[in-house]
């Protein structure tokens, strides 16, 4: 796996999907253990709706690793859907800061459509993405 870095992350996306498999088909203790699969739990806490539950989650994981972009940015969607677009913004903005990808993620997350309007997120996407090229046409 040295020659292919992006391969580490597929593996442990693996793993943990493994460990999900594992546990709904009675094979292993039903509670998630690791960070991945506590983050994991999380998200589909809040893809069910059940956002209280999600987020208390998400509090604590953010509490144990205050760097985890996956953990902001899931943060900023349980805000949005909870009307607290202020706290979803800062949460986006730090995702963004820890992993610039998630300002494309957010910009074609339906999740965030609530934010679309708001000035805020605007200025995010916006900030330092990717600049076009202008090319000047000869007349």
């Amino acid at each position: 796996m040295g020659n292919f870095p992006d391969e580490k992350e597929l593996l442990e996306r693996a793993r943990v999907y493994l460990s999900i498999c594992a546990r709904q088909a009675g094979l292993r203790d039903s509670r998630p253990r690791s960070f991945d699969e506590r983050v994991n739990a999380a998200t589909v806490a809040i893809n069910r709706g059940a956002f209280d539950e999600g987020l208390a989650s998400l509090r604590k994981l953010e509490s144990e690793q205050p760097g985890c972009d996956h953990v902001h940015y899931m943060l900023c969607v349980v805000y949005t859907s909870s009307g607290e677009p202020a706290k979803a913004l800062e949460h986006l903005r730090r995702a963004i800061e820890l992993n610039p990808e998630k300002r494309w993620l957010s910009a074609q997350d339906a999740d965030l459509e609530p934010l679309r309007q708001n000035a805020g997120f605007a200025a995010l996407l916006g900030a330092s993405g990717p600049r076009r090229r202008v090319v000047a046409r000869k007349r």
